[in-house]
């Protein structure tokens, strides 16, 4: 049942024993395939813990992460909460918290503390999983295409657009009048359910729901938002658990999409950058190969595999490939063509891998005249054996 402190809603409450005495737990359900970025799911909470702060100062929080396979999910929701005032343990859903688990020893009381009073407030907005899972896709996006809002559910194209149409006669979505194609955005009422079913409270901001696109543009956008279906499809013996299009991991970590899943046994991470060709091949290069460094020492903190894959045009596979040198055992590299959806390479951890092959450079500059002396040299001499075997 909901419960409340002041505007803060959380899922229920209960007085675990612990330390000789009773605690004062507040509990918070986040599922890890709800659609949102773990660190921003986790910002909602720290939205939230200045209320319970001042009202309640014995409480503590218990934070249930479900629909998680592996250990990332709730180990980044730990690291973001760090520095709250008030003691959190990060369990999975089935899993009651002990005392370790907590940042730090929790408050407790001889007798259990009274509980607070309850909420008038339910995840439940009525709709099917399938429905709230478009819904949410589209609460995190300004507006979307529907292979875009089929990769990021988790779906099919064919039943989105059934779900998108059942959305529209709800008054949920609306078409994107300005759109060639089918483009959809969330109308109020949609966004509002969204953010309910998130476990948000009535009235308060969540602004951390949405994409951080840091003005990217469309050509960039689209593979960015395609990367699940992409990996789903490349890579059919891969288990890909959840994904997100232009989020932010830290302050300084913005991958244009990341993936969460398993490869090959192990936990791991599938790192998409996306490169245009609007910088120079030097610019390129430098860029990449520091994002590559900040990605390996990440996924090192992490405890967790690294797929750092570049989707590119043809010369800008050829420039970055040059600078993946000494890749560690844990980390693989794939470099793909952005216009091939759906096509990578194999990884290979501690290798980098390129699909198709790529054109040999053009030298249009530079000519030398030995060098045109020795194309009509070699000319020559092809006419001459082919005029010898006549």
């Amino acid at each position: 049942m909901s419960v409340r402190v002041g505007t803060a809603v959380f899922d229920d409450w209960c007085s675990l024993p612990m330390l000789g005495g009773w605690t004062d737990t507040f509990v918070f359900t986040m599922p890890a395939d709800a659609g949102l970025p773990p660190a921003d799911y986790a910002r909602l909470l720290r939205r939230m813990v200045p209320i319970v702060y001042k009202l309640r100062r014995s409480a503590s929080l218990w934070i249930r992460i479900s629909a998680a396979p592996g250990n990332w999910y709730g180990n980044v929701v730990r690291q973001t909460l760090y520095g709250i005032p008030l003691p959190y343990a990060v369990t999975p859903a089935d899993c009651p918290p002990k005392v370790t688990d907590f940042s730090f020893p929790p408050w407790t009381d001889v007798v259990p503390s009274p509980p607070p009073p309850p909420a008038d407030f339910s995840r439940d907005i009525g709709l099917t999983p399938q429905e709230t899972a478009v819904l949410r896709v589209l609460a995190r996006l300004a507006d979307g295409y529907t292979a875009e809002i089929a990769s990021l559910a988790g779906m099919e194209r064919n039943p989105v657009r059934a779900v998108l149409r059942t959305l529209y006669q709800q008054k949920l979505i609306e078409p994107v009048a300005s759109s060639d194609y089918p483009r959809w955005s969330s109308t109020r009422k949609g966004v509002s359910l969204a953010l309910r079913s998130w476990g948000v409270p009535p009235q308060m901001p969540f602004t951390a729901r949405r994409e951080n696109r840091l003005q990217t543009g469309s050509e960039h956008q689209r593979p960015a938002r395609l990367w699940l279906a992409w990996l789903r499809q490349a890579w059919r013996h891969a288990d890909v658990w959840a994904g997100w299009s232009e989020l932010a991991l830290t302050r300084s970590l913005y991958p244009d999409a990341l993936a969460w899943g398993r490869l090959n046994g192990y936990e791991t991470l599938f790192w998409l950058e996306v490169e245009t060709g609007h910088l120079s091949r030097e610019q390129i290069r430098a860029k990449t190969c520091r994002r590559f460094r900040q990605a390996a020492a990440y996924i090192r903190k992490q405890n967790v595999r690294l797929v750092f894959c570049v989707l590119a045009l043809h010369w800008v596979r050829e420039a970055v490939s040059m600078v993946f040198v000494d890749i560690p055992a844990d980390t693989a590299v794939v470099i793909g063509d952005w216009k091939s959806f759906g096509d990578l390479p194999l990884a290979g951890f501690g290798e980098m891998r390129l699909t198709g092959q790529l054109p040999a450079p053009r030298y249009t500059r530079g000519r030398t005249k030995a060098g045109i002396g020795r194309k009509r040299a070699e000319r020559a001499g092809h006419a001459a054996e082919r005029g010898a075997r006549v």
